[in-house]
């Protein structure tokens, strides 16, 4: 039987593979090793209770090596031409890694250690799946890497160019625009039904209490002083007046944004995994404002749900001719098109019309 290796540096990608395995979908039940890169909020418990629910053959959990985080150019080339190298990134925990041999490898994205396993397994075939708005649309494996890198690459078929790419696996196949194959594949629907929903709840100490069900209105948080052309306008201007007009709001921080102090919005203590909200908390009654974020699609991709949506990017970019704010319009069209109701989702050009949606929402 076929051995596999899926890579996860992301509570989204972990989600994702317990779904996959959990439904054996590509022939993977019994057969996986699971590697973990512990990049996230409370991975040791996330990675301890994957590991009492035996789902994985093996479990390799590692972390960045902070002696070789810094090089230069030439070295990170000479790595990817040498792609065992890439091993010395990473300082895994606990067993030894497993060189061993695999069939198929599957990763979300163009980390170096998908990378490392493919050196060791150079006939593997490589699965993409589900990480998120990247997948959905464009080459979230090869566009989003540096020229330099794209050009060695292609010429001596190494890093991410190595892969033997045969499919993307999506939450939403009707939603996805991407080219990163042509084989695109629906992975199964997280509904109670599905054998994964039930593990994915123990695994993430998913908490029922938390207060997303009690809070219509939701603000999503952004790290915004990394935007390129940040305007500087602090996120809180969207919530003057509302606690005033009997609007309560509850904010999910982002783990790199700054933390926001504003008396008219309660944070959210709990922060359950935000996909398993949206599969258990999240109705199409709810109202989630933010920048522009996979989360504010996450309702849609992940249990159908249709909330409505209000993007704010444009009251917070000085350029909106950019190839991102470009793109970010060709994502929300797509949205508007899987929508059962296009107009529950919002696009305000000022911070007045964003104050008129929310008053004709709340009429």
């Amino acid at each position: 039987m076929n051995q596999n290796a899926i890579v996860c540096n992301t509570p989204l990608q972990i989600l994702n593979a317990i779904n996959i395995v959990a439904n054996n979908v590509e022939n993977t039940k019994n057969y996986t090793d699971l590697y973990v890169v512990e990049t996230f909020k409370n991975a040791e418990s996330i990675i301890s209770k994957l590991k009492e629910s035996h789902l994985f053959q093996h479990i390799f959990t590692c972390k960045m090596n902070a002696s070789k985080k810094t090089g230069s150019k030439i070295k990170t080339f000479a790595k990817l031409l040498n792609g065992k190298k890439l091993w010395e990134d990473y300082v895994f925990e606990g067993e030894d890694v497993l060189e061993k041999v695999y069939d198929t490898i599957f990763v979300g994205d163009n980390n170096t250690l998908g990378i490392a396993l493919k050196s060791v397994s150079p006939k593997a075939k490589t699965i993409i799946y589900d990480d998120g708005l990247d997948s959905y649309i464009g080459n979230c494996i090869t566009e989003r890497i540096g020229k330099a890198y794209q050009i060695i690459g292609k010429l001596f078929k190494t890093g991410v160019f190595s892969y033997d790419i045969q499919k993307l696996l999506v939450n939403n196949k009707d939603f996805c625009a991407s080219t990163v194959s042509e084989n695109i594949e629906q992975l199964p629907k997280l509904t109670e039904a599905n054998p994964a929903y039930e593990l994915a709840l123990k695994i993430f100490s998913f908490l029922k209490e938390g207060p997303v069900k009690d809070y219509i209105f939701i603000l999503l948080g952004q790290p915004l002083e990394e935007m390129n052309s940040y305007n500087g306008v602090p996120i809180t201007s969207v919530l003057e007046g509302m606690k005033e007009n009997g609007i309560n709001v509850l904010l999910r921080e982002h783990p790199r944004q700054k933390p926001i102090e504003c008396s008219d919005v309660v944070k959210d203590e709990v922060n359950n995994l935000w996909e398993l909200e949206c599969m258990e908390s999240v109705t199409d009654n709810h109202i989630l404002a933010g920048f522009y974020s996979t989360a504010q699609m996450a309702p849609k991709f992940i249990a159908d749900k249709e909330p409505y949506v209000i993007f704010l990017y444009k009251l917070f970019l000085n350029d909106l001719t950019s190839t991102v704010v470009i793109n970010y319009e060709k994502v929300i069209r797509l949205l508007k098109e899987n929508y059962r109701n296009s107009g529950k989702i919002f696009v305000p050009e000022t911070i007045e019309e964003y104050y008129a949606i929310i008053q004709k929402l709340y009429e």
